[in-house]
């Protein structure tokens, strides 16, 4: 049986879909790390910023 997410990533490949610089979707596992980080003492030195976990999605190149 094919997950949620594997039926998301089929469809996201699609030439129609919109256009990610790493050419897939983000994995779940990949916005709890960033969570983590933050949270963590390795973050100790990241302050104000804002954050985004979404592999470089684009819409256009052109406005």
């Amino acid at each position: 049986m094919e997950s949620t997410f594997d039926a998301a990533q089929r469809e996201s490949s699609s030439p129609s879909s919109a256009h990610s610089l790493i050419q897939r979707l983000i994995h779940p596992c990949e916005v709890a790390d960033l969570i983590l980080f933050t949270g963590s003492d390795r973050a100790s030195a990241t302050t104000g910023a804002a954050l985004k976990v979404e592999g470089g999605t684009f819409t256009s190149l052109t406005p």
